[in-house]
């Protein structure tokens, strides 16, 4: 007799909220940083042509993935989604290149101590989505192996799909988590 898995529970649900924080646009990820550097403040957005702006990020919660956009130095109008299991969706560009992350371990290391630096930058009047927001953090905390993302992709063209595969190889090619 198969044992069933545990029931993961759902994310608390909230709508899309602004966070602005610091976020480490050397490793074209989501990472927090302690603060932006001077030339950074003055470039803002280079690739979204929005100068002297700060890095900010929208996240929100439908109870089944958690969506997350980054605005950074070097932003390529990334979109990530956690999932309940502590997979991790992305598009860069977009959406212009999907592509299914998995068990980026390190990734959703990233991703998790963004959450845990996110509570305390929101503006009072968001204390519930904060309160949320901790709750995600302490579920995907718990997720060290997340498992693989359920259900398959339909097949890019082959360009369309190596230009993806290139896009994010060059993202995580030597990633490595600042120490703590």
């Amino acid at each position: 007799m198969a044992s069933a898995e545990p029931a993961i529970p759902p994310f608390p649900s909230f709508a899309r909220a602004k966070v602005v924080m610091p976020i480490d646009g050397d490793k074209l990820t989501l990472w927090p940083q302690k603060r932006e550097k001077w030339w950074e403040k003055v470039l803002g957005f280079p690739f979204e042509l929005r100068f002297f702006a700060k890095d900010y990020l929208w996240i929100s919660s439908n109870g089944n993935r958690i969506e997350i956009q980054p605005h950074y130095l070097e932003s390529t109008f990334d979109t990530f989604w956690i999932d309940t299991r502590g997979a991790v969706a992305a598009q860069a560009l977009g959406g212009l290149f999907p592509f299914t992350l998995g068990k980026q371990k390190q990734l959703l290391k990233g991703i998790v101590a963004t959450l845990a630096a996110m509570p305390s930058r929101l503006k009072p009047k968001d204390d519930a989505v904060a309160g949320m927001i901790r709750e995600i953090h302490a579920q995907l905390a718990k997720r060290s192996e997340p498992e693989a993302t359920g259900g398959a992709r339909a097949p890019l063209g082959s360009l369309r799909s190596a230009a993806s595969n290139w896009v994010w190889e060059r993202k995580l090619r030597n990633w490595k988590p600042p120490a703590p």
